[in-house]
């Protein structure tokens, strides 16, 4: 059960008509050992045809919650350690979105259980800082702007 909130903050996302909403439109049922409770398989089963839409929501829809999460929650020398700050507005993913508390899943408290199921699930401090780092660099990536009216395709072009 500690890998859910990893699993929802990373996987799901507000829409206009839930709160708490898969994106990969994937179902994964966790085989837990009776005796011990410790996750000992998954299974994974495509139920909907829906593209991730990771670079554009309608103004009542957000992103996916860990960007809020990690962007509200994380402490300030943890952004800074890579280089994003807390403003959403700073961000395209996130500044055109609801930028509104989810009531049914609060970003401070997300944070908190994410952080905490990466201690229960034995996560080591480098996958955490790898983690974190993709998700910042997911940010970033989204920010990026290119300008087409300077390419020239001639020089692709084998002669």
């Amino acid at each position: 059960m500690a890998c859910n909130p990893i699993l929802e903050a990373f996987g799901n996302a507000k829409t206009v008509r839930n709160d708490n909403s898969s994106r990969f439109g994937k179902y994964v049922a966790l085989l837990v050992d009776k005796g011990n409770q410790k996750i000992v398989g998954a299974t994974i089963t495509n139920y909907l045809l829906e593209k991730s839409r990771v670079v554009g929501q309608v103004s009542e829809e957000r992103n996916y919650h860990i960007f809020y999460a990690f962007l509200r929650g994380a402490p300030e020398d943890l952004l800074k350690k890579y280089f994003v700050t807390s403003n959403l507005d700073d961000w395209e993913y996130t500044k055109k979105a609801f930028k509104g508390e989810v009531k049914t899943v609060p970003d401070l408290d997300l944070y908190k259980e994410v952080t905490d199921s990466f201690k229960t699930m034995k996560f080591s401090d480098a996958e955490i800082d790898a983690i974190w780092t993709y998700t910042a660099a997911s940010l970033m990536v989204g920010n990026l702007e290119f300008d087409e009216s300077s390419f020239n395709d001639s020089k692709f072009i084998s002669q």
